[in-house]
């Protein structure tokens, strides 16, 4: 009779909260931790644990049901919904860092914003209590920053140049395209020698620690050359032309993207690339992953998404911008990077295959525990922000790693973009106490704490500038 009793009540709970919820509506993705709600205001997106170390099934459902609750929070039936959420980890962090290396404001808001724009339908900025800084965001789109009289154009917000265009070809949401790839990054590992083959394929792969240089980090290494070299192009999953780098032996690092042949035919085409990912570890509710190898799609030019705009056509889509250009090509790069990092235990355990008896066929296999949605990935994106850091399990303590690897990635690119390095993020130890500081405010649980003490942190310490929409902490206003 208990057990008919568990069940019933958990059909009520689907039925009269579950299953409404579930009515489409403005809503974001779990990844990010601040949730701003139309008409002001920013709730945290996920709920944490408060010791976070081997988590119970309860637990877990608590977190999932937390993401509900936020949903329940800002319900359509009570005229509330979910207007656009941010990561502090991928925007407030990103936008700091780059500033106290030394970019100038724009930019490092351009860095932030592209990170952040790759999680996000249509990336939306909004100020410090979670009000939207632009009121006409469609408008705001046909802003044009290469047009040096745009900013004279009395009917555009002035805001508006802080609206970043969507980046929709690399969106998580976006499985035709394999944009989803560049959320979660797995290192290719062939079943066939002959196809594919390195010196270390037997070494550990360390997606804490990711290295560019590893062969194996296909679209981590073709992303930083798509930055730093000139012409080369994005391509999807990674996959570039294989280039022989001794007798029988190849990997996949050439200068166009990866075309291969039918055994039946001398002409080149691409391949089919397509896997499976799940809702839970139980196999759930599978959404298939389905693109072909070439050059990969970054946004498109019409909301019916049937005018592509692929990355060697980048420069024009953004009216031959070539700063902002770069901003939006590092960008990408910092925000897969960090979910490299953040998804490890899903990319370390997951493969890319090329399967050659089959044609023309590249197999991405995920983890099914560690890669679904709504699993383990959705409690160790809790961990990430608004908890204690020192209590969580150590596989998982990825935030700091990221804002560290974020640093170095941002230091290299300006030195590639002869930005100086002003002489106060110089050198391991100001690293350190710079990344400190982040660390302690995101471990605050209230979104609102979180959000002000990074800012004062910022302002006042350091001397940075503060998000468009924000004041500085010592303003009494605030």
């Amino acid at each position: 009779m208990k057990f008919f009793r568990s069940v019933s009540r958990v059909f009520a709970f689907w039925f009269l909260f579950v299953l409404p919820l579930s009515i489409p509506m403005k809503s974001y993705g779990f990844g990010e931790d601040l949730c701003y709600l139309n008409g002001g205001g920013l709730v945290n997106c996920l709920g944490y644990l408060e010791q976070p170390k081997d988590p119970s099934l309860t637990e877990r459902l608590g977190i999932i049901f937390s993401a509900i609750t936020t949903r329940f929070l800002a319900s359509p039936l009570a005229g509330r919904y979910i207007r656009g959420a941010h990561s502090m980890a991928h925007f407030h962090a990103t936008f700091n860092i780059a500033q106290f290396i030394g970019f100038e404001y724009q930019q490092s808001f351009d860095l932030a914003a592209y990170e952040q724009a790759v999680d996000s339908p249509q990336f939306e900025p909004f100020d410090q209590m979670g009000n939207p800084l632009v009121k006409d965001l469609q408008k705001c789109l046909s802003y044009d920053r290469s047009n040096i009289n745009a900013s004279l154009d009395p009917n555009m917000e002035e805001n508006c140049k802080y609206v970043a265009k969507p980046v929709g070809g690399v969106s998580r949401f976006n499985f035709a395209s394999l944009g989803g790839l560049f959320h979660f990054l797995i290192p290719l590992k062939s079943d066939h020698k002959d196809e594919f083959r390195i010196d270390n394929e037997n070494a550990k792969i360390d997606g804490l620690h990711p290295l560019f240089d590893d062969p194996r980090e296909v679209m981590l290494r073709n992303l930083r050359e798509w930055v730093y070299e000139e012409g080369r192009p994005l391509c999807s999953a990674g996959l570039t032309d294989r280039v022989a780098i001794s007798l029988g032996d190849f990997d996949y690092s050439g200068s166009s993207c990866w075309q291969r042949k039918y055994s039946t035919t001398s002409l080149p085409s691409s391949a089919d690339i397509f896997g499976e990912i799940y809702f839970t570890k139980l196999a759930f509710f599978p959404k298939e992953l389905k693109g072909h190898t070439g050059e990969q799609i970054i946004a498109y030019e019409n909301s019916d998404q049937n005018r592509p705009v692929y990355s060697s056509g980048l420069d024009k889509w953004l009216g031959y911008d070539s700063e902002l250009v770069d901003s939006v090509k590092e960008g990408i790069l910092l925000h897969a990077l960090k979910d490299r990092i953040s998804h490890h235990q899903c990319g370390d355990r997951s493969s890319v295959s090329v399967k050659t008896e089959e044609g023309n066929a590249i197999e991405v296999n995920f983890d099914t525990e560690n890669c679904a949605v709504a699993g383990l990935h959705l409690v160790r994106h809790s961990y990430e922000v608004g908890a204690i850091q020192s209590r969580v399990p150590e596989e998982d303590r990825t935030l700091r790693l990221a804002l560290e690897a974020t640093y170095d990635e941002l230091i290299r690119f300006a030195e590639h973009k002869k930005v100086p390095v002003l002489a106060r993020a110089q050198g391991r130890e100001k690293k350190r106490k710079f990344i400190d500081k982040i660390m302690v405010s995101l471990e605050y649980n209230h979104p609102m704490a979180r959000v002000n003490t990074l800012n004062e942190a910022m302002t006042r310490d350091y001397g940075l500038r503060p998000l468009p929409g924000y004041r500085r902490s010592f303003d009494p206003k605030l």
